[in-house]
């Protein structure tokens, strides 16, 4: 038996650690392109929203094959709640996405009366603008 190992022995766990991570950005990419492209028009549509944030995993660029989309919509105003829910429910599952969605639909006072709870705050802190100025 030899002392010294093969190197790619040696550098197996750092090699498939960085192909986890690579794969964990390719999945997080593909779910921000989506999120960007496709779902958050989509539903800047139906909301007439000013604008709309990616926030979770996938704006942290840490989503794994198990994630989802996560979208703060702001607009909706004139909705009811449960009108809102379902309208949001119609358009993600009118979408082909890599993904489920969870979208939350506030109107911009809204966003302002609820940023003192501490989810709304974590979504606000980790937001990512993905849709209008």
């Amino acid at each position: 038996m030899g002392i010294l190992m093969n190197t790619v022995e040696l550098n197996a766990p750092t090699l498939i650690r960085k192909r986890i991570e690579a794969n964990r950005i390719a999945q997080s990419t593909g779910r921000f392109d989506f999120a960007k492209n496709v779902a958050a028009p989509a539903l800047a549509k139906a909301f007439n929203a000013k604008r709309v944030w990616l926030f979770g995993s996938t704006a942290r660029n840490d989503a794994t094959s198990d994630s989802d989309i996560d979208l703060l919509v702001e607009g909706g105003a004139g909705l009811t709640a449960k009108a809102r829910l379902s309208l949001a429910y119609d358009v993600v599952c009118s979408l082909d996405g890599p993904c489920g969605c969870d979208v939350i639909i506030l109107t911009e006072n809204e966003i302002a009366e609820k940023a003192p709870i501490s989810f709304i705050r974590s979504v606000l802190s980790e937001r990512k603008l993905i849709y209008g100025e």
